[in-house]
């Protein structure tokens, strides 16, 4: 992207403009190629065979689900701009029939103790994941599937509901959800754009962590054209204010946790959708999962 240079006074259009310039700039990676400090927390490139020592637990049928194929992955940079230095990916599949609490092969262990329990009351953190709806992925039908999820962690009274928030893929589109700080099984849609098949999409959450919808803030960014970057037209959201985090409620003490305390979420990624849908054998439903990380600003 060019540098404007603009004589006179700013119009409304130009202001705009660099505004949305400085906030793609704000992260890595951008068009801009500006890069300020970042942390990597955590990352995950599929240079392991196996996902454990990052994600620890593999939430399938049977562990085979998960396979990790060792071309073919995401082409993009790192959230810090640098190679991936390998070009395996992750690869989970459901059948028709499976039933590990619902019909899913995702990974990612669902305790507060996990080395994936990222997301905390008051904390920001950026949250890098590409993702590829393969040829097997039932991307047309209407009932629901998600891809992605920073879902409260356990124990807890409200640990079990919808995720706070979700990445689904399906109606031929990536929706964004978001779900109240209380028990509930409804979310909402909160964004929404095209999907496709067959291309690595690569997504960065820009999350500030509370159950307080007053402080809560997501802004999503996604390469929806594949050329590297989230600069185009409809790639950045606008800024979400809800709450980002669960709210504890009133149940057993044995958990810890109080009622109205916050709950740390942690990043569970892989395919989990309606039982109806159809994944017959041989080739079942997959998704593939590449180049996840997670940067503290």
């Amino acid at each position: 992207m060019r540098r404007m240079r603009i004589a006179g006074p700013l119009t409304l259009t130009a202001l705009a403009l660099f505004a949305a310039v400085e906030l793609v700039a704000a992260l890595p990676g951008s068009a801009t190629g500006q890069k300020a400090a970042r942390t990597v927390v955590a990352s995950d490139t599929a240079a392991a065979v196996s996902p454990i020592p990052f994600w620890r637990k593999i939430d399938c049928q049977k562990r085979s689900r998960h396979r990790r194929p060792a071309s073919g992955g995401d082409p993009h940079r790192t959230a810090l701009g640098s190679p991936q230095g390998n070009v395996s990916y992750r690869r989970m599949t459901v059948f028709d029939g499976d039933d590990y609490f619902g019909e899913r092969c995702e990974l990612g262990w669902n305790d507060r103790r996990s080395p994936v329990t990222f997301y905390r009351e008051g904390r920001r953190r950026i949250t890098y994941v590409s993702i590829r709806l393969p040829k097997n992925y039932p991307l047309k039908t209407s009932r629901w599937q998600r891809v992605l999820q920073m879902k409260q962690a356990a124990p807890a009274d409200n640990s079990s509901g919808a995720a706070v928030i979700s990445l689904g893929a399906y109606a031929g589109r990536w929706l964004l959800f978001s779900s109240k700080p209380g028990y509930t099984f409804k979310d909402r849609v909160v964004w929404s754009r095209p999907a496709r098949k067959g291309v690595w999409t690569r997504f960065a959450l820009n999350v500030r962590y509370s159950k307080k919808p007053r402080k809560g803030r997501i802004r999503l960014f996604v390469d929806l054209n594949a050329d590297g970057d989230f600069a185009d037209r409809r790639e950045r959201s606008r800024r979400i204010r809800t709450n980002t985090l669960k709210r504890e409620i009133a149940g057993t003490a044995r958990d810890g946790r109080r009622a109205g305390q916050s709950l740390p979420s942690h990043l569970r990624v892989g395919i989990y959708h309606d039982t109806p849908i159809r994944c017959r054998r041989p080739r079942g439903c997959s998704v593939d999962v590449d180049n996840v990380q997670v940067i503290r600003p």
